[in-house]
């Protein structure tokens, strides 16, 4: 299907290359921003079991409680 979206609107249909490059690198900025802030026990593992833990959409309910808070 990727394929044929490519062909259509190629801007619209991302093909993942070098998906885990950037993902590899943003997450040790974020570990090397963590540490100059004083989280020193920060590692990339921290950070990814973080984004794993979120995963969950969040409903409208949700969304309209987080906005009123």
């Amino acid at each position: 299907m990727r394929a044929v979206w490519k062909h259509i609107i190629p801007h619209c249909a991302n093909d993942l290359i070098g998906f885990e490059t950037h993902f590899a690198e943003v997450t040790n900025n974020i570990v090397e921003i963590g540490q100059q802030l004083g989280f020193n026990e920060l590692d990339s593992v921290n950070i990814i079991e973080c984004i794993k833990s979120n995963t969950n959409e969040l409903d409208n309910e949700t969304l309209i409680n987080i906005d009123e808070q």
